[in-house]
């Protein structure tokens, strides 16, 4: 939903580009995690909190 056409608003709403830009790349680093490491995630909590970390 960052790469192509369904973007995402809370996103896109983002007016500076440099700082939409780097939420962008936090957002596709996190997704990159999951997907490699999905076996480590038990539960959405687990995953949840794995999100709260990245964002400290």
């Amino acid at each position: 939903r960052i790469v192509g056409v369904a973007h995402v608003e809370d996103l896109e709403s983002i007016q500076d580009t440099a700082t939409r830009a780097a939420c962008e790349k936090r957002a596709l680093l996190f997704a990159k995690m999951l997907m490699k490491d999905r076996r480590n995630f038990q539960s959405i909590s687990q995953v949840v909190a794995a999100a709260e970390e990245q964002r400290a």
